[in-house]
């Protein structure tokens, strides 16, 4: 399992393995005492729960069974959204996607790296070293990206890169953010994660978190004055706003992403705009240009490898 001599491009620096760990990140139990677990991390130490992952609807899950309290528990002493995890045990040996060796209390270790693009490449490092690999992709709550690996004793070792922040409202992601989640390995680029919580707040109605996030993108904004910023606060605005305002910010926003590399965003405002027009009632007029920039969210088909 060693590794061939091969130096990987990490941030402009040449290193032996496409990622670099940054620091120690969370870490999780898996408990029998799950109560008493809570009692002393929670009321003793002073950790508290940013959020809790009921597994009983999980199709693994034995319906007949009494396990005790069927959640997980994530929490946190600062703003990344856990510090470690409390998960049952007797709920973890049922799991049938994550196998942990009877004598294994450990749910994770977890190693923070610099990048998405790290991630996505030590996820391919991992496979060519022949490394067993027990999932890749972004876990909701949380929101870190990763690829999750399982060191020769049976311990799982996780790989990250962002995890969510929590900040002085002790407020954790709502729940209708969870699409964003991954259950593969993720393309690059991805959104960012203003504007992944400026769509959420779209979504679900929250206009008061849709302003605080154009307040948070209008002070960047204001000191780039780049084509990608003045596009992505564009569409944020046209997402708090309605009529020909709100197509006006639109067509801004296309405008300025089309002078920038970043085909994604461009995509992603044609795709909103579009979406626009639909609730408008209104004929969505699909030009060549758009349609390819639609396509980008089209599945891409697996290429072979060269023979």
């Amino acid at each position: 399992m060693s590794a061939a001599v091969q130096r990987y491009n990490v941030g402009g620096v040449f290193l032996p393995r496409p990622f670099k760990v940054r620091r120690l990140g969370h870490f999780g139990f898996n408990v029998e005492k799950l109560p008493e677990g809570r009692a002393f991390y929670g009321d003793l130490l002073g950790f508290k729960a940013s959020d809790a992952l009921d597994f009983s609807g999980a199709p693994w899950f034995p319906k007949d069974a009494d396990l005790g309290d069927p959640r997980g528990y994530f929490m946190r002493y600062g703003t990344d959204h856990h510090a470690f995890v409390l998960f049952p045990k007797r709920v973890m040996d049922h799991r049938a996607d994550r196998k942990f060796a009877p004598e294994v209390t450990i749910n994770q270790i977890t190693w923070q790296c610099g990048s998405l693009k790290e991630i996505a490449d030590a996820h391919s490092y991992f496979e060519e070293q022949q490394v067993r690999i027990q999932r890749v992709g972004r876990d909701m709550p949380g929101s870190n990206w990763h690829v999750y690996v399982y060191d020769p004793d049976g311990h799982t070792n996780e790989f990250y890169y962002g995890i969510e922040q929590v900040g002085w409202n002790r407020l954790s992601k709502p729940r209708d953010m969870y699409y964003r989640g991954f259950n593969e390995k993720p393309e690059l680029p991805q959104m960012s994660e203003a504007t992944e919580l400026a769509e959420a707040a779209s979504r679900t109605g929250d206009r008061a978190l849709l302003e605080a996030v154009l307040e948070w993108l209008s002070e960047r904004t204001g000191a780039i004055s780049s084509e990608w910023a003045i596009g992505i606060e564009a569409r944020v605005r046209a997402l708090l706003s309605e009529g020909e305002a709100a197509e006006s910010l639109y067509r801004d926003s296309i405008a300025h992403l089309a002078c920038t590399r970043v085909r994604l965003e461009l995509a992603r405002t044609h795709l909103l705009y579009g979406e626009w027009l639909r609730r408008q009632r209104r004929r969505l007029h699909r030009s060549p240009r758009r349609r390819r920039h639609l396509h980008q969210f089209q599945p891409r088909p697996r290429r072979r490898p060269a023979a």
